[in-house]
């Protein structure tokens, strides 16, 4: 299977832009040795920066094999929460890459008030950086799938260390950031944009969309709110998606990045793995690709028809909380006028998979729904 994917040009960009642009935007190399000389691991050398979202991650040559140091950006208390995560997935042989304890026997090490931590390298693809035959992303798909399957099994009424600031708040009742807190942050920048941004094309294009996206977090935010919709929550991987799963050969190899885990609606990951495995278009969902995420999800572990309901309005619901995220980042660290059209792009890419949704709900309901009867035919 390997041979028949050829990598996209944007994979080659991407490699050429961290050769040039090299590792320095990491951290200095004296950092870097600071960092290992609390680690049992020889002599390195860097190989690549690896770039990410919520850290900095750099691939590293040891005596001990390639590992990948990660600089995080978040607290120490989301750090620890993350680590007990991966700690307790580990003691279950899940897969994904170990942490490197360092001489002190601790998952992290604090340097100059940041916090790092070393993995173990686990090589793999994504199946986002190739062109890939859609027989075989099919069961590429299924295979992201049971993995999800098999985490939730694991994780369930597993309850971390340390503190996450996202999803509900362990009393499993109350968002840290609930659908007031998302209408307070677009209204804040509504003020902010008109002082600071008057005429910006991402500040017009807010304005021109506010009352929609007003009315589309009370619509889905409501799921999280009332208790008539309670369903089963648990620690969710919170970003699972073809960019944090990796393959070897005819099987997945590795799950990454939990630093978005939260205590959540278990079909939250549900519904943004279906609507990542299962892109169609630029903003739509390929109906087969995600009825055969569902198959083999539901195979491993049957979802209640109310969350399958709610997947549609759920995949809204994360659009529209990027989208505020994003002005909420703005506002805080007051991005760069060079990157105002990324953010542009991102914002109107969110909006319009919002709208397709949107249309399409009602079918995609139907077709999830069949699904899950399908599958309770089969049980025995």
């Amino acid at each position: 299977m390997s041979n028949l994917r050829i990598p996209k040009p944007g994979l080659l960009l991407k490699k050429l832009s961290r050769k040039y642009r090299g590792w320095n935007s990491f951290s200095s190399k004296d950092t870097i040795e600071a960092i290992l000389a609390n680690y049992n691991l020889g002599p390195f050398q860097i190989v690549d920066e690896l770039g990410g979202g919520n850290s900095g991650n750099i691939l590293i040559q040891t005596a001990n094999g390639k590992k990948v140091l990660k600089k995080y950006f978040w607290s120490l208390a989301s750090t620890i929460y993350e680590h007990s995560i991966i700690k307790h997935l580990s003691e279950r042989r899940f897969i994904l890459p170990q942490i490197v304890p360092n001489k002190h026997g601790l998952s992290y090490t604090e340097i100059k008030n940041n916090h790092y931590a070393i993995y173990d390298y686990i090589d793999g693809f994504r199946i986002t950086d190739y062109f890939i035959p859609a027989r075989f992303w099919y069961r590429y798909v299924s295979l992201a799938a049971d993995t999800l399957g098999t985490y939730h099994q694991l994780i369930s009424r597993f309850v971390p260390s340390g503190r996450k600031l996202n999803g509900y708040m362990p009393n499993g009742v109350t968002l840290w950031r609930d659908i007031k807190w998302h209408l307070r942050i677009l209204n804040k920048y509504i003020t902010y944009a008109k002082i600071n941004n008057s005429g910006s094309e991402l500040a017009e294009y807010i304005f021109s969309i506010k009352e929609k996206i007003d009315q589309g977090i009370n619509e889905t935010g409501k799921y999280f709110n009332q208790s008539k919709y309670r369903l089963p929550i648990l620690v969710t991987h919170g970003d699972y998606s073809p960019k944090n799963v990796l393959y070897n050969k005819r099987r997945v190899c590795a799950v990454l990045d939990f630093g978005d885990a939260n205590l959540n609606l278990r079909v939250m990951d549900v519904a943004r793995g279906l609507a990542t495995f299962s892109k169609g278009d630029n903003v739509g969902i390929c109906k087969k690709f995600s009825r055969t995420f569902l198959r083999s999800y539901t195979a491993k572990l049957q979802l209640q028809r109310e969350e399958v309901a709610l997947i549609p309005d759920l995949i809204q619901w994360r659009h529209l909380k990027n989208i505020i995220w994003l002005l909420f980042n703005e506002m805080e660290n007051q991005f760069k006028r060079k990157d105002e059209i990324n953010q542009i792009v991102s914002v109107q890419n969110k909006w319009e998979s919002i709208l397709w949704i949107k249309e399409h709900a009602a079918d995609l309901k139907k077709s999830f729904q069949e699904v899950t009867e399908e599958q309770k035919d089969l049980k025995p």
